[in-house]
């Protein structure tokens, strides 16, 4: 796999990712390749599921002992890699209940959330109508002034009590953490094509990141936008 990570032509990544397989059909980072280069989201669903049967194989009776610990032992890595690959693709064939299952359960595993999944799976929750989960999360991951926490926080409490005080005092904490979100969401600024590979807390590239994951709950809370138009229209 050392040699496919560094193969300078794909053809030959994925033929030393076949020859890892042949060598040991338990090599989750060669399953997380092929899944990345799959000619389909069948496809990548099927090798990213393989991937993580294969972590388990690996990590064994080790499983239940690491529970809360994953991620920070390496070992458990490919395996973290894998399931999150596999909630990726669920999502992307529009099995959400599936997605969120796979991301609830990797951050039993990994409560510190190296991965970022709260990032996807808290507007998830919001979509799902989950607010029994939806509320547990924003109470454990309140220290986060990430948008997904922060502008997840507002749209939850609009849809509990509307306009009220509570939700402007969120959203003026969240335009503190990000105050490019609303611009995104009310289509004031245009979404790029293309997502550059990083961005940084408070840029412009971490609200348009929010936005490609929540703003489906915005836009299916009859008011929100109305009331975040009006809200930020000073």
């Amino acid at each position: 796999m050392k040699q496919a990570w560094e193969a300078p032509q794909l053809k030959d990544a994925l033929r030393l990712a076949h020859k890892a397989l042949e060598l040991s059909p338990d090599c989750v980072d060669a399953h997380i390749l092929l899944a990345q280069h799959a000619k389909s989201l069948k496809e990548a669903r099927e090798r990213f599921e393989q991937g993580v049967a294969a972590g388990e194989r690996v990590l064994g009776r080790n499983f239940k002992k690491y529970k809360g610990s994953f991620w920070g032992i390496l070992e458990t890595r490919p395996y973290m890699h894998a399931r999150f690959g596999l909630a990726d693709v669920l999502l992307r064939l529009g099995e959400r209940e599936a997605a969120a299952s796979h991301m609830a359960e990797m951050l039993e595993l990994n409560p510190e959330d190296n991965q970022g999944v709260r990032d996807r799976y808290i507007p998830l929750l919001l979509e799902l109508n989950d607010h029994s989960r939806l509320e547990q999360m924003l109470t454990q991951y309140s220290h986060d002034w990430s948008p997904s926490v922060q502008y997840s926080a507002v749209l939850f409490e609009f849809r509990l009590r509307g306009a009220s005080s509570t939700a402007g005092e969120l959203l003026r904490r969240a335009m503190e953490s990000n105050p490019h979100v609303p611009a995104f969401l009310l289509r004031r600024k245009p979404m790029p094509k293309k997502m550059p590979p990083f961005y940084s807390p408070g840029d412009q590239f971490e609200a348009m990141d929010y936005v490609l994951n929540g703003a489906r709950g915005w836009v299916e809370t009859k008011g929100a936008l109305d009331w975040l138009r009006k809200a930020t229209a000073k």
